[in-house]
C-alpha cells in the first residue's frame, strides 16, 4: 500500500509467518502537519501475550507523544522508556515485544530514531543499504534477546535515540522476519529497494517475502522522493 502525506511518501505492509495463525507484528503511524512518526513491533514469539504487548504500545504512544516530541525537543527514548514502565504496570505477563521508531519533520530533513530488541532501521540510497540501529542479541546465542518491552529491570539509559542527517537517503524499517529475508539476498532485495517508484517496491518486496517469510515479516518504507 502507497501512501501519501502532507510531506512524504510511505509504504508499509504486514505479512503472518507461514504455517502461522496469528500475526505478531504489529505497526503504528502518526501524522501531524509538522512530523510524522513511524513504529515498528515484533511480539516476541515465545512470550505468552507479545500480541497485547505490542497493541499496549501502540495506544500508549498515540495517547501520550506529544508530551516528549516537540519543534525544540525530542525524546523518544523517554518516550519508551515511559511506555515500557506503563505494559509493567499492566501486571500482565509476558507482555515482550521489540520496537523500533523513526521521526521525521516537515521543516527539515533530521532523522531522530530508536530502538529495542532486534526490530531494525535501514538507511536506503541507491549506493548503499546501512542498518544504523544495533540489535540487543546475546553474543553467546544469537536467538535470545537482552533487552525489549516489558522487562522489568530496564532504565532510560536502555531506550538510546540517534539523530542523523537524512541526505536523500530513505528509511525502512522492519522486523527480523523481513530482514532475515533481505540478509540471505541482499543484492535483489537492494534492487527492488531502488525501485523508481514506490509501487513497484512495494510489490516487489512483497513478492521477495511472499511463501518465503516463516516468521512474520513488516515493513515500513518511507521515500525521500517527493
Amino acid at each position: 500500500m502507497t501512501v501519501t502525506n502532507n510531506f512524504k511518501r510511505y509504504i508499509k505492509y504486514s505479512s503472518p509467518g507461514i504455517n502461522k495463525t496469528e500475526n505478531q507484528d504489529n505497526y503504528l503511524i502518526l501524522e501531524t502537519e509538522a512530523f510524522a512518526l513511524f513504529a515498528v513491533f515484533d511480539g516476541v514469539g515465545s512470550a505468552q501475550n507479545s500480541k497485547v504487548g505490542t497493541e499496549i504500545a501502540k495506544t500508549f504512544i498515540s495517547q501520550h507523544f506529544s508530551k516528549f516530541i516537540r519543534e525544540t525537543k525530542v525524546s523518544l527514548n523517554a518516550l519508551m522508556f515511559e511506555c515500557n514502565n506503563y505494559l509493567i504496570e499492566q501486571n500482565i505477563p509476558e507482555i515482550y515485544t521489540t520496537y523500533c521508531t523513526a521521526l521525521l519533520h516537515k521543516d527539515h530533513n533530521d532523522l531522530f530514531f530508536s530502538s529495542l530488541g532486534d526490530s531494525r532501521i535501514y538507511l536506503v540510497s541507491d549506493q548503499y543499504l546501512e542498518q544504523i540501529t544495533t540489535d540487543d542479541k546475546s553474543l553467546l546465542a544469537k536467538n535470545v534477546l537482552t533487552k525489549c518491552l516489558g522487562m522489568n529491570d530496564l532504565s532510560l539509559k536502555d531506550f538510546t535515540q540517534g539523530n542523523i542527517d537524512l541526505g536523500v537517503d530513505s528509511i525502512l524499517l522492519c522486523t527480523d522476519g523481513f530482514y532475515n529475508l533481505l540478509e540471505t539476498d541482499k543484492k535483489k532485495f537492494f534492487e527492488t529497494l531502488n525501485k523508481k517508484n514506490l509501487q513497484s517496491i512495494y510489490s516487489g518486496l512483497v513478492s521477495l517475502i511472499s511463501n518465503k517469510n516463516v516468521d512474520d515479516s513488516t515493513f515500513i518504507m518511507i521515500s525521500q522522493d517527493v
